[in-house]
């Protein structure tokens, strides 16, 4: 899932990276609302719930049942979101320059707090992740 910059959508961000990705597996480049090819909707703020929950009508719209994302900054707090809200949907997620967590850069939404809050708290606590969530495969 596409950055937030001006002019941003999936295929900018990821035509190069496309065909090493496609070799092995099935490619669904995803712009969402109010960026490239999508439906413009009203939006008084960022709101990553919002955009994850289309995301999550998307794949099952298209019958997949579970996804691995590749996402940049504001896709990447949007799947943040959906993994949250949607975690039968998400098998992995591999994020740069995404709002995670608060390292004083600038105010974190209060949403996306309350969701990373939760993500990060499943995979911190007590022992920590299941080895078959961390390792590599």
């Amino acid at each position: 899932m596409h950055g937030g910059g001006p002019g941003c959508t999936s295929w900018t961000d990821y035509w190069p990276t496309i065909p090493y990705f496609a070799a092995d597996r099935r490619c669904v480049l995803v712009d969402m609302l109010n960026y490239g090819y999508s439906d413009a909707v009203p939006s008084m703020a960022k709101n990553w719930t919002f955009q994850g929950d289309h995301v999550a009508l998307a794949l099952q719209d298209l019958g997949i049942g579970s996804a691995d994302f590749v996402c940049d900054t504001v896709g990447g707090s949007a799947a943040l979101a959906l993994a949250a809200r949607h975690p039968e949907l998400v098998r992995r997620l591999v994020l740069t320059g995404s709002e995670p967590m608060h390292r004083g850069a600038g105010p974190l939404t209060p949403e996306l707090g309350a969701l990373t809050r939760e993500l990060v708290g499943g995979f911190t606590q007590g022992e920590g992740p299941p080895r078959r969530r961390s390792a590599r495969s």
